[in-house]
C-alpha cells in the first residue's frame, strides 16, 4: 500500500484503485466513445457550412427576399466566408478524430 504524503491532496489521482478503474473504462469504451462524437462533429460542420452558403448567397443577392438585412450586404459576404471556413474546420476536426480513433482502436 502507498504511504500518504501530507503535501498531496486527499483524493490523489495516482492511486492504484483509480488507475485500475480508469484503465478498465478506457479499454472497454474507447472505440465506442469516439464514433458518435466524430459523426456529430461532421454533421454539425456540414450544417454550419450550409448556413454559411445561405448567408453568402443572400449577401450576393442570389437568395432570399430583398427586404432582408443580409440581402446585397457586403458585410455578410465576409461573414458567410468566415462561417463556411468555421464549418470546414469542424468537419476537419471530426475527420481527423475519426481517423485517429480508427488507427488506435
Amino acid at each position: 500500500m502507498r504511504e500518504s504524503n501530507p503535501t498531496e491532496p486527499a483524493n490523489y489521482r495516482g492511486s492504484f484503485t483509480f488507475d485500475l478503474i480508469e484503465t478498465m473504462y478506457n479499454s472497454a469504451f474507447h472505440k465506442y466513445r469516439s464514433v458518435p462524437a466524430t459523426k456529430a462533429l461532421i454533421i454539425i460542420g456540414l450544417v454550419i457550412m450550409f448556413l454559411g452558403v445561405i448567408f453568402l448567397l443572400q449577401s450576393k443577392s442570389s437568395l432570399g427576399p430583398s427586404t432582408s438585412y443580409m440581402y446585397s450586404n457586403p458585410e455578410w459576404t465576409v461573414n458567410g466566408y468566415i462561417i463556411i471556413a468555421m464549418g470546414f474546420i469542424v468537419i476537419a476536426v471530426g475527420v481527423i478524430k475519426r481517423q485517429y480513433s480508427k488507427k488506435h482502436s
